[in-house]
């Protein structure tokens, strides 16, 4: 009768330095595009380390690369985390140009790279209660073309995002959007709103904005949950007035 042969598992592992490295997964990933830069491993090099139990504050010019410089070493610690940016420029650009070019890269490397998602907020989502509360409270609608070709994307969207929407934003939009004080999980059971968020929130990175951000420490993290979770706060500059704005106090 043969011995049987155990295998023992392989973890594969990566640091910074060897992910950046010319000829590494990173280079490869991006092809001839790809530039190997110092400032851009040092950054990274100190957000790995900072991971441990740290704090980075960080200036770096345009061209050094800091949205690698911090995924990087966020997608190899294989922690969850949370990503805040100020622009929707800037988060189009992580969730459908740098996240996807690192899981390659991670993937290619033989490892399990973690799963991202982009998290909005509910003034983004279409609510279908609120919208037929409109349909009947507003007499406008009755007449209004606009009304009626949302209304009818409104019957075939599988998302509700209003980025979606093949029309300008109209501007009675906030009347139908999803709402903090009339949308909750149990008075709107189809609100996309909330179907969207729980998705997004099942990710290992999660994508916001600063002002989904502030709102949410003022809810007391009643819209998403940061806790364990490493916080990078980019275009951090932004940050001061938005907290201000939620976080503030008005004096005459």
């Amino acid at each position: 009768m043969p011995t049987p042969v155990h295998h023992e598992e392989v973890h594969l592992s990566l640091d910074v330095e060897q992910f950046f490295a010319p000829g590494g997964p990173l280079a490869a990933a991006v092809g001839e595009r790809y530039r190997y830069r110092a400032e851009q491993v040092r950054l990274a090099t100190q957000i790995q380390d900072a991971l441990g139990g740290g704090v980075v504050l960080a200036d770096a010019k345009t061209g050094v690369g800091k949205s690698f410089a911090y995924l990087v070493p966020l997608l190899l610690s294989d922690e969850p985390g949370v990503i805040s940016t100020c622009s929707k420029v800037l988060q189009r650009q992580l969730i459908e140009k740098d996240l996807p070019a690192l899981v390659e890269a991670l993937q290619a490397s033989g490892l399990e790279p973690p799963s991202y998602g982009l998290l909005k907020g509910r003034q983004d989502f279409l609510c279908p209660r609120r919208l037929e509360e409109f349909r009947t409270e507003d007499i406008r609608s009755h007449t209004d073309e606009t009304f009626e070709l949302v209304d009818e994307w409104a019957r075939e969207t599988e998302t509700g995002d209003v980025e979606e929407l093949p029309i300008p934003t109209p501007s009675w939009w906030p009347e139908v959007a999803a709402d903090r004080d009339d949308c909750k999980p149990k008075t709107c059971p189809y609100c996309f709103y909330f179907r969207h968020r729980d998705r997004a929130t099942e990710a290992d990175v999660v994508v916001v904005n600063h002002h989904l951000l502030v709102a949410n420490i003022a809810a007391y993290g009643q819209l998403f949950d940061i806790k364990d979770r490493h916080l990078v706060i980019d275009e951090a500059h932004q940050l001061a007035p938005i907290m201000r704005e939620y976080l503030g106090a008005s004096l005459t």
